[in-house]
């Protein structure tokens, strides 16, 4: 199944964004307060391997396939709750034999949050400096918590596991991010750097999905932020073209005749890195249609689209265009290698 969005709880393309994390270690809360982060560098060495030795005999949980092991070191809440981090441990059969590499170690103590703060911020590492990063975390309990990012390489999908852990006498796993590394046999750097290009080309369209599918490999959890990140984002937003379609400001096509407006574009990140990469599409027709003219009305969409937007088949081999209503959309997928 083809997901448009990463987000918590869903898969997208593979990629496992375990709804744990925010279910068992997030309370209801908008109250913002700094907590304490220590960054690997700052840590005791005792404290700072031990930390790592769990991040590592956790990888190997997921190397081997186990997702029973990884479950026994888990937190009863996310014990109960197994299924998605399960799954993703499956998908990873592909990384068996990779270099395993601890590449940060973060301790975010939270133990001294009130009743009534709705959002905890842990600020790591010196200030204004390409090191320092930002956790923002909406009604984290209270509890020392652990966030570990260790990279999988050597393998033709190398991967970022991410794995958030709580202190309790001991560290236990409270949520688990698999991301891919690389998208088309390149990494985020690539693809920023690609970005750039793009924009000094004036081919907008690729360079927004280029700085898109940059800040997905480079951001290994959804809620850090860093210098780095804010950098590429403020590129993004300055190069943006002025007619990228939202659903607030859509882009109006005319498709067999009959208009559509195209809500969102953005490529598909997916676990397997592969030399062809993939673009979704979201469009809102101006009438139904039954399954069996929807596939006919989402090439023409596809079609349209590459006709106002020629580049674009520049870098994308597939368009997997949704159409229809909210609830229900018809979804078809296009290739643009072979499109007349």
């Amino acid at each position: 199944m083809l997901d448009r969005r990463c987000r918590p709880g869903i898969r997208c393309r593979g990629v496992w964004i375990a709804a744990a994390v925010f279910v068992t270690i997030f309370g209801s809360g908008s109250i913002v307060r700094a907590q304490s982060c220590v960054t690997q560098a700052q840590m005791p060495a005792p404290e700072r391997d031990a930390l790592a030795g769990v991040a590592k005999k956790m990888t190997a949980d997921v190397l081997a396939g186990d997702a029973g092991a990884l479950r026994s070191s888990s937190t009863a809440e996310l014990q109960g709750d197994f299924a998605g981090v399960a799954q993703a441990v499956t998908g990873l059969h592909d990384i068996q034999g990779g270099t395993v590499t601890v590449r940060n170690l973060y301790l975010l103590d939270n133990s001294t949050a009130q009743k009534g703060d709705d959002v905890a911020q842990f600020f790591c590492g010196a200030y204004n400096t390409p090191q320092h990063v930002t956790f923002t975390l909406p009604g984290l309990k209270a509890a020392r918590y652990a966030v570990a990012v260790v990279h999988v390489t050597g393998t033709e999908s190398p991967r970022q596991l991410s794995y958030v852990l709580q202190d309790l006498n001991g560290w236990k796993l409270a949520g688990f991010i698999a991301k891919p590394l690389q998208q088309g046999e390149h990494d985020g750097t690539w693809y920023w750097q690609r970005a750039r290009e793009l924009v000094a080309k004036h081919e907008l369209w690729n360079a927004e999905l280029c700085f898109q599918i940059a800040k997905q490999l480079l951001t290994p959890v959804g809620f850090l932020s860093s210098a780095n990140l804010e950098k590429l984002v403020s590129e993004q937003q300055a190069a943006q073209p002025g007619d990228w379609p939202t659903e607030l400001r859509p882009l109006v096509l005319t498709a067999d005749g009959k208009q559509v407006k195209v809500v969102e574009v953005a490529p598909l990140i997916s676990q397997r890195n592969t030399a062809d990469l993939s673009l979704s599409v979201v469009a809102h027709p101006e009438d139904a249609a039954d399954a069996s003219t929807a596939s006919a009305r989402n090439q023409a969409i596809a079609k349209e689209l590459v006709r106002k937007i020629p580049e674009l088949r520049e870098m994308f081999t597939l368009m997997v265009v949704s159409s229809g209503s909210q609830g229900e959309p018809q979804t078809t997928v296009v290739s643009l290698k072979t499109m007349q």
